[in-house]
């Protein structure tokens, strides 16, 4: 996924959710509010949208760069219904 992709996805769940988008600094709330890296992965196409079917959040460390153990968060969709 480019990163123009990217950046479009968490934009447009930021205005859909009213949560922070990526560049602004996301915070694992479940983790004392550990800065957090987002990767998605699986895109599908529903209905003229895509969505990633897979979400990883991990922590970051003070440089910035994500931690690979342990893993905060995982989100794995297998449909998606829209109204």
């Amino acid at each position: 996924m480019a990163s123009g992709q990217l950046r479009s996805f968490h934009a447009g769940l930021a205005e859909l959710t009213g949560a922070p988008d990526s560049k602004s600094g996301d915070r694992v709330e479940i983790s004392g509010g550990t800065p957090a890296a987002h990767y998605v992965s699986d895109l599908k196409e529903f209905f003229g949208t895509v969505f990633p079917m897979k979400h990883r959040i991990f922590s970051r460390q003070p440089d910035g760069h994500s931690v690979p153990e342990p893993l905060d968060v995982s989100i794995d969709m297998d449909q998606i219904v829209l109204s």
